[in-house]
């Protein structure tokens, strides 16, 4: 339970500084990325190596607007014949669903219920 006390202290203090145009820089030096690399994404690639055949595009609402493909940290979605389609890097991470101004993408279950951007905790 501390740690999650800890986590909200300093989500506040995050969300705080974005407010006034001052990002953190915590997990920037060597160590983190480091860290990063061994603990999360060599970790995670085994662990989301199925996700894609989670993530649907309905090509029938998709407008080709191409917000998903811009915001995809893994290149994961591109755009063909002004619709999304999507390869095999997927991490779940959201962007893709929370960006898509028709709620065309779903990772979980068949339609997007509600839509979230960090602009909406500033």
């Amino acid at each position: 339970m501390a740690i999650v006390a800890a986590t909200s202290k300093k989500i506040l203090m995050a969300v705080e500084q974005l407010k006034h145009n001052h990002p953190t820089q915590e997990g920037l030096n060597f160590f983190y990325h480091v860290a990063g690399l061994l603990g999360q994404r060599l970790w995670f690639y085994g662990k989301t190596r199925n996700y894609t055949d989670a993530l649907h595009i309905n090509v029938e609402r998709c407008i080709g607007c191409g917000n998903c493909a811009r915001v995809c940290p893994m290149g994961n979605i591109s755009i063909s014949d002004h619709k999304a389609i999507s390869s095999e890097k997927c991490t779940m991470c959201y962007r893709c669903i929370n960006l898509c101004p028709q709620k065309s993408i779903t990772l979980i279950g068949k339609r997007v219920i509600a839509q979230h951007t960090i602009k909406d905790y500033l």
